[in-house]
């Protein structure tokens, strides 16, 4: 499930298979509204959880307009098609060969999403939402002293991971700006310069 706040553009990406309404009703409250409370409107594809009567009730109780998404336009819901198109693209490039291993990168994908600048806002969304850009764990350790063998294996270990994470953060970097300028690309070759008027002119 992929859920988008359409102020900040922050993007929570939630790893399930097929849900219930009662569920998506869960991990909502589990992922979302924890960190943006309750929106005024939810847009959403036509998926049966959100056409439920549940689900339908559940947003008339809690004063949440629901808006569904029209069948093969999905312009309608851009946002949430936009995160989709780079969480593909990211995807594919990390998961293994099985694809058995797609949600362990979710987190990883959601904080290198939230963290890359957003066209129309011009900051980022986690800039957007707290103030600052999140600190990226890259900066080098403060002073380092003999440590016992294991101690040292361990340091070893968690600096390998930390140089892992700043890599791949790079890398994600560059996928989103390229993915970014496919999407631009793809959506401006049907888009024609608007008219130019005079005032007199008849339209």
């Amino acid at each position: 499930m992929v859920v988008t706040d359409r102020l900040s553009k922050q993007r929570h990406f939630i790893g399930c298979g097929s849900i219930e309404a009662r569920y998506a009703a869960r991990l909502f409250l589990h992922h979302v509204w924890k960190h943006h409370g309750l929106p005024k409107t939810i847009v959403s594809d036509r998926g049966t959880q959100f056409t439920s009567r549940l689900w339908q009730r559940l947003c008339q109780r809690l004063r949440i307009s629901l808006k569904l998404s029209t069948a093969y336009h999905p312009e309608t819901d851009g946002q949430s098609e936009n995160s989709n198109q780079g969480l593909k693209q990211y995807l594919r490039a990390y998961v293994n060969y099985v694809q058995d291993d797609w949600v362990n990168w979710l987190p990883l994908a959601e904080f290198a999403i939230n963290n890359h600048r957003s066209e129309t806002t011009g900051v980022s969304p986690f800039y957007a939402v707290y103030g600052q850009h999140p600190r990226l764990g890259n900066e080098p350790p403060e002073g380092v002293r003999k440590l016992p063998q294991k101690q040292q294996l361990d340091v070893a270990a968690a600096d390998r991971f930390a140089e892992w994470m700043t890599k791949l953060t790079e890398n994600l970097r560059n996928e989103m700006d390229m993915a970014q300028s496919q999407h631009a690309e793809q959506a401006n070759k049907f888009r024609s310069s608007a008219p130019q008027f005079k005032q007199g002119d008849k339209v």
